[in-house]
């Protein structure tokens, strides 16, 4: 859950903002993270080793050829499955 909620704020707020992004915590967001941690995740996503691993990481998901659709048996137990 918490990857998700980083992946969102980040997806929603900092890259659109690229990097740019306000350093004050959003009201909506003021019960779960406080200013300190709010700073320290900006600073986090702007950083040059985070852009390095997004940029990399968005390049490998856009040359999958497949998705992972097989539910928690993965490729082999659907191969199993299948055969």
């Amino acid at each position: 859950m918490w990857r998700n909620w980083k992946s969102h704020v980040y997806r929603i707020f900092i890259e659109p903002a690229e990097g740019d992004a306000r350093y004050i915590v959003l009201e909506e967001y003021k019960t779960m993270i406080n200013q300190q941690e709010w700073n320290d995740f900006i600073k986090a996503c702007s950083s040059d080793e985070f852009l390095v691993k997004s940029a990399t990481a968005k390049e490998r998901a856009k040359a999958r050829k497949y998705f992972h659709t097989t539910s928690r048996k993965g490729y082999a137990g659907l191969e199993n499955e299948i055969v």
